[in-house]
């Protein structure tokens, strides 16, 4: 499923943020089942070049990045050979999850108005063997490049990213966000009285040189008559 969505859409009053995308129908279906088994609403929505997304409200993102990832974090691929590590295993599982939630956060961070990239590298630490209270949480870095209101774009991710990432805190969160580069203005090429695009300038050559073209010829024509008539009239 591939995961990359730049525009917010409205779902049940407010503004929705996308969690899945893909052009295979029967894999947005899964998807689609998989939150719906969730209890997370979703309305999908059609790109209109083949692809569709599903996009949930701002309150249940985490819900249903919880619903997806679980989904795609088989159980049934740890080795079957008895002598293999359980460790080793547990720390392929996690890698996995980390790579799968940091994936479907950086695609809803991308949702977001003026968001031109995200990049999230989201860290879960292996539980304490004897002491699950004493396991630190999960961390997570997220790193934006965005354009208008920087300070409310920051506070837009935060919001979206702790909602997406199951038992992560404020704290845990780390947010940097750095201004989108403007393009560079297109270097202009002169045409006569005009400043142009280069891609435009030999086509406004073309043109140019076909209206004089035809200028000529009419002048000409203009003249030939003028001549024509006066010889007449003697």
């Amino acid at each position: 499923m591939v995961l990359r969505v730049l525009v917010p859409v409205v779902v049940l009053g407010c503004e929705g943020v996308t969690v899945a995308r893909g052009r295979d129908p029967a894999r947005v279906e899964a998807a689609a089942s998989a939150l719906h088994g969730a209890g997370v609403p979703a309305v999908r929505v059609s790109d209109g070049a083949g692809a569709s997304r599903l996009v949930v409200s701002p309150d249940r993102v985490g819900a249903a990045v919880e619903a997806l990832t679980a989904g795609c974090t088989p159980g049934a691929e740890a080795p079957d050979a008895p002598s293999a590590p359980l460790l080793s295993a547990e720390s392929d599982a996690r890698s996995r999850r980390e790579r799968v939630l940091s994936t479907r956060v950086a695609a809803a961070l991308l949702s977001l108005p003026g968001v031109h990239r995200a990049r999230v590298v989201v860290s879960l630490p292996a539980p304490a063997p004897f002491d699950a209270d004493a396991s630190p949480g999960p961390q997570a870095l997220v790193v934006l490049l965005a354009r208008g209101d920087l300070d409310e774009a920051e506070r837009r991710a935060r919001r979206v990213t702790l909602a997406a990432v199951p038992g992560l805190r404020g704290e845990a969160l780390r947010v940097e966000i750095h201004p989108a580069p403007t393009a560079a203005p297109a270097a202009l090429h002169a045409v006569g009285p005009f400043a142009v695009a280069a891609a435009s300038a030999r086509p406004l050559r073309l043109t140019l040189a076909a209206l004089l073209t035809a200028l000529a010829a009419l002048s000409g024509a203009l003249l030939r008559r003028t001549l024509r008539d006066a010889a007449g009239s003697r």
